[in-house]
């Protein structure tokens, strides 16, 4: 019954069409919109390849600048610099140079 009623609306919608005579291309206004829209196309293309490359020479001390400045944070969070990275001594003894005994 499903494909009775399928092929029916198929045929009515089939019949439809070829009575109303549509035109089988674009409409004479829609296809000349649509050529001028190619052609402004393939002249801006044309434009595009036309015109010549300048090459801005600006100047790049502020790139360096701010580079630096991060490999310097960075070294500084890492811990870099500062003095000979050595460990305090405990509290209430004080290195003294001669003869002592140094247990591990």
């Amino acid at each position: 019954m499903k494909r009775l009623i399928a092929s029916l609306i198929l045929i009515a919608f089939s019949t439809t069409v070829s009575a109303a005579q549509l035109p089988a291309g674009f409409e004479p206004v829609e296809k000349s919109l649509i050529e001028q829209q190619l052609q402004q196309d393939v002249t801006k293309d044309l434009d595009k390849e036309a015109a010549p490359k300048t090459v801005e020479k600006s100047s790049n001390w502020w790139k360096w600048a701010l580079g630096i400045l991060v490999v310097g944070g960075i070294a500084a969070a890492a811990g870099g610099g500062g003095g000979g990275g050595s460990t305090p001594s405990p509290s209430g003894t004080t290195p003294t140079s001669g003869s002592g005994t140094v247990t591990w």
